[in-house]
């Protein structure tokens, strides 16, 4: 689960950044993988931690801007380096999100496609960098019984990193759908995808077979006052 509080200050005018306080809660149900100790320094499924910061991000153009920010994680997994006093957090990078077509709760049916990529530094995971792409193509059903939006879709994700470890190069496609219901906020959806995917690193630590296929299903929501 991912999630970030951020309180954002007056826009600086003269050099067009806006200064923020961030609060990011990154945790999952397990601490490590099931094919390393829990006692051990292996790969871990996310920072189980809570990360307090501030940053400065600048909007270049309506769909992108670049952040930086600088802060401590506190770690509440025993085998984490961040538990106890914490570890200094400085993250920075690029996000691009542009959308055309039909969305789910315009009330209008028709195709849509979704673009969004990032670059991403962060200082505790070995000062390593990573460039991820997601690209959704699909179309807006009309309105069923209830209320209910569907938006059938195909995915088309890509990630390296700098360092060209295994788990941050690979590529994955496949079907997903996407579905709301009308009584719902407008910025809360639902979502299931089934993937094919493939590693891009050749690396020998690597304890996964070199394809793979994955079942995902998430929740999203955000609001901003």
């Amino acid at each position: 689960m991912y999630s970030q509080a951020k309180v954002e200050g007056v826009r600086l005018k003269k050099w067009g950044f806006q200064p923020y306080l961030s609060l990011r809660w990154v945790g999952d149900t397990k601490t490590c993988t099931m094919l390393v100790d829990c006692q051990g320094a292996g790969p871990m499924l996310s920072d189980s931690a809570v990360i307090a910061a501030v940053g400065v991000n600048r909007f270049l153009t309506p769909h992108l801007f670049v952040w930086g920010e600088a802060g401590r994680a506190f770690s509440y997994a025993s085998n984490n380096p961040a538990s106890g006093p914490g570890q200094p957090d400085y993250r920075g990078g690029a996000s691009y999100l542009r959308g055309w077509g039909t969305a789910a709760n315009s009330g209008e049916s028709g195709w849509f496609t979704e673009a969004g990529t990032d670059a991403v530094y962060v200082s505790r995971y070995d000062h390593n960098s990573l460039l991820y792409s997601q690209v959704r193509r699909g179309y807006t059903l009309p309105e069923m019984p209830g209320g209910l939006r569907l938006q059938p879709l195909w995915n088309l994700n890509y990630t390296v990193d700098a360092r060209r470890q295994w788990w941050g190069n690979f590529a994955e496609t496949g079907p997903g759908v996407r579905f709301r219901w009308a009584g719902l906020p407008p910025s809360l959806s639902f979502r299931t995808d089934f993937l094919r995917g493939a590693y891009l690193a050749d690396r020998q630590d690597n304890p996964h077979p070199r394809t793979y296929w994955d079942a995902r299903a998430s929740l999203w929501y955000a609001i901003t006052r």
